[in-house]
């Protein structure tokens, strides 16, 4: 299973992957994705410290005052209101996945904390798969996006940010032609 770690068994659900299923490949995003949420925080923390020691030597507030300990409630409020959002941030990117079994591309997107929207897709369905690389970083890094575009009203899946596009849509193309032939081969032994 590509994307896949040892423990990773655990975040697939049985109302995910049905017991008649074979799971293919597990879709995650990449791992620099895992930490643009935890960077950007991390420099607002840094900078609200800069700025409480910044205010704290130009005023000169005694540690002892008043206004010293507002500061200080207020310097841990808004970090760890940073931080909060960061680990939302995290935590959304994380729990987007996307499988791919021998009968359908499960799509899970993490909306918000506590929202999460599982779309699925019959390979029987699948038109097309597109992968792309946009810019150096993700040239350099081996990921991109893979479209799956759809023969109905459905709309087309899309997987953001993944590792190695280029393989991920191999994959699901070859699953795609290996669930057309044995739907072929099932209508065959009816029709006889």
């Amino acid at each position: 299973m590509f994307g896949s770690k040892q423990g990773e068994n655990k975040i697939i659900r049985p109302e995910i992957i049905r017991s008649d299923e074979q799971l293919i490949l597990v879709i995650r995003k990449h791992w620099l994705i895992f930490l643009i949420p935890l960077i950007i925080p991390a420099i607002f923390i840094i900078a609200i410290f800069i700025g409480f020691s910044f205010l704290v030597s130009y005023f000169k507030i005694p540690p002892t005052s008043f206004i010293f300990g507002i500061l200080v409630i207020l310097k841990g409020v808004f970090s760890l209101l940073v931080a909060y959002f960061g680990l939302l941030g995290w935590l959304k990117e994380y729990y987007d996945l996307g499988f791919v079994t021998n009968k359908r591309i499960i799509d899970v997107d993490q909306v918000s904390l506590f929202t999460q929207e599982i779309s699925e897709l019959p390979l029987e369905k699948v038109q097309d798969v597109t992968a792309k690389k946009q810019g150096i970083l993700q040239t350099y890094l081996d990921y991109g996006d893979v479209i799956v575009q759809t023969a109905s009203e459905l709309p087309n899946f899309e997987f953001l940010q993944i590792p190695k596009p280029y393989f991920v849509a191999q994959v699901i193309s070859q699953t795609v032609s290996q669930a057309l032939k044995q739907t072929n081969q099932n209508i065959k032994i009816i029709n006889e």
